[in-house]
């Protein structure tokens, strides 16, 4: 250890100055401006955006928040995120995915400010817009250069999945084999898809997915073998709700988001034996009640024949065959009797 005793010493300042947590402001709510955007290619192939959001004022003024979005992903979560980015940040949502490579340089040069609340997760920092301040933002500043903040434990409930920057360690998406911990086993799959602060593992031997907390994944360097057939991503009803607003002439919000969609649809009433089997199995994943038929009234029952009548009993002789004698004949008075002889 002599040898490098020096060596130690010199790095030791930088060290001091790490903290554990990603670079840029520590978790909190602030007033920010979009400093840049651009689409980039990861590692594997894949498209993604880079943004980076400039803290305005307040005791980070300066700092920069650095966060991905996913363009090519094969979970809907991280796509259904970046469609209310683009809709937070005032803009339409573009229908073809081609658009993105004119939209991301417009929007970089809107430069607008908005509320954001950084969130620290995994190891990295994410931004979730709140509120659009201004469309369009003024001169942009030169960041500050700053030591990174050591992160403190977010109290936030939901927050999107970790993403790629190429500049960090490692990072887990939809297809990563990770490994995790329960009761003293432990077990190894891969990520199905993301439901809030939650991985949705598929492991071998398991039927169904298993929701783990991200930080307690450890990503491997492949995937384990597995014959489990892969699970279905939850489904999305997004098209489904704007396709059943503009068949029924109901108005859809410019930019909407499925939230906003559910509200709008929620204000008015829907008879399901109106709907098509797919427009009812959408406003019921969604929570949207409707008019169901009126159930058929019971069976009326059927009237009790009358009783037949009693033929009425006849009265007969004990001997019906047998004549009555007839009553002998009286002598008429004043006939004579025949004298003897």
């Amino acid at each position: 250890m002599g040898g490098f005793a020096e060596r130690l010493k010199q790095a030791g300042e930088r060290y001091k100055t790490v903290g554990d947590g990603p670079s840029g402001p520590p978790p909190g709510l602030y007033k920010m401006q979009l400093q840049s955007a651009e689409i980039m290619e990861k590692k594997e192939g894949g498209l993604q955006i880079r943004w980076q959001h400039f803290v305005l004022d307040g005791a980070c003024a300066g700092q920069v928040a650095t966060d991905f979005s996913q363009l090519t992903s094969e979970s809907d979560y991280p796509i259904q995120l970046l469609r209310k980015r683009i809709a937070r940040l005032g803009f339409n949502v573009p229908d073809d995915l081609s658009e993105y490579e004119e939209l991301v340089p417009a929007i970089m040069a809107a430069g607008p400010t908005y509320s954001g609340r950084v969130i620290h997760r995994n190891g990295f920092a994410n931004v979730e817009i709140e509120q659009l301040l201004e469309a369009k933002g003024p001169a942009r500043a030169a960041p500050t250069a700053v030591a990174p903040v050591a992160a403190s434990v977010p109290a936030v409930a939901q927050v999107a999945p970790a993403q790629e920057p190429e500049d960090q360690g490692e990072t887990v998406d939809v297809g990563s084999a990770v490994s995790f911990v329960d009761r003293g086993t432990t077990y190894e799959g891969t990520i199905n898809s993301f439901d809030g602060n939650d991985a949705l593992i598929a492991v071998p031997g398991e039927t169904d997915l298993l929701a783990v907390p991200l930080e307690d994944l450890t990503v491997l360097a492949s995937a384990p073998d597995t014959d489990t057939p892969e699970a279905e991503a939850p489904a999305d009803f997004f098209d489904d709700l704007v396709a059943l607003a503009e068949g029924n002439s109901v108005p859809v919000p410019e930019g909407a988001d499925e939230a906003q969609m559910v509200e709008v649809l929620s204000g008015y009433e829907w008879t399901r034996a109106n709907l098509a089997e797919h427009e009812a199995a959408a406003l019921d994943a969604v929570g949207i009640p409707m008019v169901e038929p009126a159930p058929p009234p019971p069976p009326r029952a059927a009237p009790r024949p009358a009783p037949a009548a009693k033929p009425k009993a006849r009265r007969t002789a004990p001997n019906a065959s047998a004549k009555k004698k007839a009553a002998p004949k009286k002598a008429k008075k004043g006939a004579r009797r025949k004298a003897k002889r």
